[in-house]
């Protein structure tokens, strides 16, 4: 899971945002610079790109779950 907030968010901590990320080790976390709380209105493009990153990156390491076993 990724967790996207900008860093100038008056609603919701960034700080709090970042332990809740880091309380849960399969979660990524990113803080977009200058962005408030509505990054997908105010850097569409920006969120879009960070997301697509990431997801990409996360398709390009093997998963850290195991596989299970088919069924025969």
């Amino acid at each position: 899971m990724l967790l996207i907030q900008g860093e100038q968010d008056k609603v919701l901590s960034p700080a709090g945002a970042r332990k809740v990320a880091a309380d849960n080790p399969h979660w990524d976390y990113e803080s977009l610079p200058g962005v408030g709380h509505a990054p997908m209105l105010e850097v569409p493009e920006q969120l879009a790109d960070s997301i697509k990153a990431w997801a990409d990156q996360r398709l390009a390491r093997p998963s850290r779950a195991p596989r299970p076993s088919p069924v025969t």
